[in-house]
């Protein structure tokens, strides 16, 4: 769950703020324009030179640190994001206060994204009281959504419910995809089913991992947290003990119902992704795609027949649609080469190169491997 603050970001260009831009290193600006493209790990780069260079308590220095934590916020490396934020928030300089508001949304998110929800709330807080508009008057109040967020994972569902409801009335379309399950958490929680069983036939929709542990008369499951960190704990336990003696079926079954049930934050998270990737490897008939998992597989090459040129949205349709297979099925690798090769006709080779890798490292004897690592030493060429 990556909610994305696009227009208040702008805020992260120092050309902006008026007076005393040129005093700003050329990076800042570099950095912030390599965001803009989606060029993360370029914009990680320019800031980085920043903050090499810069000893003292500067603004520039502020904007680095700020600038790089968003930049390995997308990356989904939240850890490292929170500790540059971490810094820009200990340091003593002269910013706006829109400017500090936005740090603090932008911390909270990363806590948010950590499973910290008190914090992430206390952080959203004091984004919304440094803010210099009036509440609603963005298209997208994220300080809001992570606040109503995390009191929704804290139990404080009345506060939460209240403003989900308040910006469902500035917002007939209904909340960011990111804020669904916490609504639908938060009325579970309070007895309202009805609402919760709408929010968890949507959510099966938008996010196929669901769909192989909530289907059917399941599907309020994926609101009981206990219960999900119950199955968690027996699902580690059972495909441990399958992996100690061998029974690679039962234990990638079992490491795969831990992570349908998991969520990003989670301290066993990344473990799971890691065993179930490494598990997959040594079965030695590989499981076929789930049907969830088809329907996107499909769906990205019907987006794909009607891309006309690179400009067109079918591109970033059926990449939306791999990525949302690749979030429940981490284990099949066409969904990597396939992505690799749109990333490319888009010039993403940020993009191509780790997708084209990863794909080699769950099909390192496939057919066509040798064509495939000789894409990325081409698109580390073109990189250059």
């Amino acid at each position: 769950m990556k909610p994305r603050p696009w227009l208040r970001i702008f805020c992260l260009l120092p050309a902006l703020f008026g007076s005393g831009c040129a005093t700003y290193p050329p990076e800042i600006t570099q950095g912030y324009l390599l965001q803009s493209q989606g060029n993360w790990d370029g914009a990680i780069g320019a800031y980085g030179h920043v903050i090499q260079g810069d000893a003292d308590q500067s603004p520039a220095l502020w904007h680095a640190f700020t600038g790089r934590g968003w930049a390995y916020y997308n990356k989904g490396l939240f850890a490292q994001a929170l500790a540059d934020y971490d810094k820009a928030v200990s340091m003593r300089v002269s910013v706006a206060s829109d400017e500090l508001s936005l740090l603090h949304y932008m911390r909270a998110l990363a806590l948010y994204n950590l499973g910290r929800f008190q914090e992430a709330a206390d952080d959203s807080q004091k984004a919304l009281t440094l803010k210099n508009y009036p509440r609603w008057a963005d298209d997208y109040d994220g300080d809001l959504m992570v606040r109503a967020g995390s009191l929704a994972f804290l139990k404080q569902d009345s506060e939460a419910l209240e403003i989900f409801d308040q910006y469902t009335q500035q917002h007939p379309q209904g909340l960011p995809d990111a804020y669904l399950f916490a609504q639908g958490l938060a009325y579970f929680h309070t007895g309202r089913l009805d609402a919760a069983h709408a929010i968890a036939n949507r959510l099966l929709d938008t996010w196929p991992v669901f769909s192989i542990a909530f289907s059917g008369e399941h599907e309020l499951e994926m609101f009981d947290l206990d219960k999900r960190v119950a199955t968690i704990k027996k699902s580690l336990d059972d495909a441990r003990t399958a992996e100690s003696v061998g029974q690679w079926p039962f234990a990638f079954q079992s490491w795969q119902m831990a992570w349908s049930n998991g969520w990003p934050g989670m301290p066993e998270y990344q473990e799971i992704r890691n065993h179930l990737l490494s598990v997959y490897l040594k079965l030695a008939e590989k499981p076929a795609l789930p049907e969830a998992g088809r329907r996107l597989l499909v769906e990205a090459k019907t987006f794909l027949k009607t891309q006309a040129d690179p400009g067109s949205e079918g591109y970033s349709k059926a990449l939306g649609c791999y990525n949302g297979l690749l979030s429940a099925f981490p284990w099949y690798a066409d969904g990597y080469y396939n992505v690799a090769l749109i990333s490319a006709q888009l010039n993403r080779y940020d993009w191509a190169i780790p997708n084209m890798k990863a794909y080699l490292q769950l099909a390192p004897d496939a057919p066509d491997a040798r064509a495939a690592q000789d894409k990325i030493y081409e698109w580390e060429a073109k990189s250059k």
